[in-house]
C-alpha cells in the first residue's frame, strides 16, 4: 500500500491518536486497520481523520495533516529558520499540502521541504496541533 493512501484518527474526547498501526481508505471508502480486517465507524464529532501526504521529514518519518515542522531556507531574500503546521490548501495557485507558519503569513510548498533543492534542508517533525498546541502558539517560535 502505498503511503498516501494512510491516515491517522485523533480522538478528540480521549486526546489521543488512535493506536493501530496504520488505517486507510478500503475501495468502499470505510477506514480499515492494516491487517484490512476490522472496519472502523468513525464519528465526524469524536474524530478527527487527518491524511498522510505519502512524504517524509529528514528522519524518515511520514508526515501527516497536522504535523508541526522546523525547517531552514537559505534563500537571501526569505532565510531563516521557520516552523509551521500541514494543511491542505485549495486556492490561489496552490492546490496541495502546505505549511503554514503560526501567523498565517507565509506558506511553502511541502513537497519543497521533503524533497529540498539548493536553497532547502528537509524538515523535522517535532509535533502535531493537538498535542503539542503550546508549540504553534500565533507569534511564536
Amino acid at each position: 500500500m502505498q503511503d498516501r493512501f494512510k491516515f491517522r484518527l485523533w480522538i478528540k474526547d480521549m486526546g489521543l491518536y488512535f493506536t493501530k498501526p496504520c488505517i486507510f481508505l478500503n475501495t468502499d471508502g470505510l477506514l480499515v486497520s492494516d491487517d484490512g480486517v476490522k472496519v472502523y465507524e468513525i464519528d465526524q464529532k469524536a474524530h478527527i481523520i487527518e491524511f498522510c501526504t505519502g512524504l517524509k521529514d529528514r528522519n524518515q518519518k511520514l508526515i501527516y495533516e497536522g504535523d508541526i515542522l522546523d525547517f531552514d531556507l537559505s534563500t537571501p531574500k526569505n532565510g531563516g529558520h521557520y516552523r509551521g503546521f500541514i494543511r491542505w490548501q485549495e486556492q490561489n495557485d496552490l492546490i496541495g499540502w502546505v505549511i503554514s507558519d503560526m501567523d498565517m503569513v507565509g506558506e511553502w510548498d511541502l513537497r519543497q521541504i521533503a524533497h529540498p533543492n539548493d536553497w532547502m534542508v528537509y524538515g523535522e517533525i517535532i509535533g502535531n496541533i493537538h498535542e503539542n498546541a503550546d508549540l504553534i502558539k500565533v507569534g511564536g517560535k
